[in-house]
């Protein structure tokens, strides 16, 4: 099965073609081949989908034709991440590899179709009737072409946050990504409030749960400010809370998590995360804060909740977006990175 990504994956709604990924039988195809821009929602969204995937038969993911995009996710550690996971990471886009491999078999095909030799043709193909990867189609990290010109700006890369060393290992990070970037005050306490809370639903449970982080100077889009995404690939949120609140929708679910002292554990000692969350969101009107678990999605602005249709995601998703005022971030002259 093949999800094929749009060429700006920005915001929740961008993440649509992930939503039938957990209907994979087989191999799980992310294609990412048109993308030319891809925020950290995206990224940790893609790794999500992947480590879902990775029950069954694995991903293979499409890196983006884009050399700017393809170069940000190696600079974010994307690549790393898939790598260290040992799934299937390849820059030739799918019609390529189509063509060369049936350039490549399309003969020894044709004398087993003709011998009658059907179910070792099967066996070659994929079930698209396309020639299957094996390890030779697979990229490896350093034979990614990049372009090591491009820095990406401050940021906090794909990390994992499970164990407490590796929650304080990320927090240690992202102040000093702050700090590169001339912030300082109460932004990173504000920033690992959200990503420590928003991680505990996951880290309580036991299931794999990443965090990014960037900041953007605001250069090209006008809205200076840092993004901070969350996922995890369990059975969410909302899930949850049905489990020891009852019966509910998932975008009420979600509603209902963020009342004080409403948890997904039972237990009344916990709960009060997004209530956490809540407050440092709130300290600026225009902060924003997106949750998606299944198929409720919540955003919270301006101190407001509002239940937001069409999104879906199998697991959790959580995105907040904090701006900041003209020319507060600071980047080395050879950073890029497009918001």
């Amino acid at each position: 099965m093949r999800v094929t990504a749009p060429p700006q994956v920005r915001e929740p709604e961008d993440l649509s073609f992930l939503s039938t990924a957990h209907l994979a039988e087989g191999a799980l195809e992310i294609d990412l081949t048109d993308v030319e821009w891809i925020s950290p929602l995206g990224v940790v969204a893609v790794l999500a989908t992947c480590l879902r995937a990775d029950r069954t038969l694995g991903p293979i993911v499409n890196l983006p034709t884009n050399l700017e995009a393809r170069t940000y996710l190696a600079q974010i550690r994307l690549l790393d991440e898939i790598s260290r996971h040992g799934w299937i990471l390849t820059s030739e886009s799918p019609t390529r590899r189509r063509q060369r491999l049936w350039a490549e078999t399309g003969d020894i095909l044709s004398q087993l179709e003709q011998s009658g030799w059907m179910e070792i043709k099967d066996s070659l193909l994929g079930s698209s009737g396309t020639p299957s990867l094996d390890r030779r189609d697979w990229s490896e990290i350093d034979d990614i072409d990049i372009d090591p010109s491009i820095t990406i700006g401050p940021h906090l890369p794909v990390s994992r946050l499970v164990t407490d060393s590796e929650v304080e290992s990320a927090g240690n990070i992202l102040t000093d990504a702050l700090s590169r970037a001339g912030l300082s005050g109460g932004l990173g306490d504000d920033l690992w409030t959200i990503a420590a809370e928003l991680s505990a639903n996951g880290r309580e449970h036991g299931d794999d749960c990443y965090v990014v982080a960037q900041t953007y100077t605001g250069r090209r889009s006008g809205t200076p400010g840092v993004h901070i995404a969350v996922a995890d690939f369990g059975v969410g949120f909302a899930k949850r809370l049905r489990q020891h609140h009852g019966d509910m929708p998932d975008a009420e679910a979600i509603l209902h998590g963020f009342r004080e002292r409403v948890s997904g554990t039972g237990r009344s000692d916990k709960g009060n995360g997004l209530g956490y969350v809540s407050e440092a969101i709130d300290r600026h009107p225009d902060n924003t804060l997106h949750v998606v678990s299944n198929t409720g999605h919540v955003l919270r602005s301006g101190g407001q909740l509002q239940v937001v249709q069409g999104v879906q995601f199998q697991g959790t998703l959580a995105s907040a977006f904090l701006p900041l005022p003209p020319d507060s971030v600071s980047l080395h002259p050879r950073e890029v990175r497009r918001p």
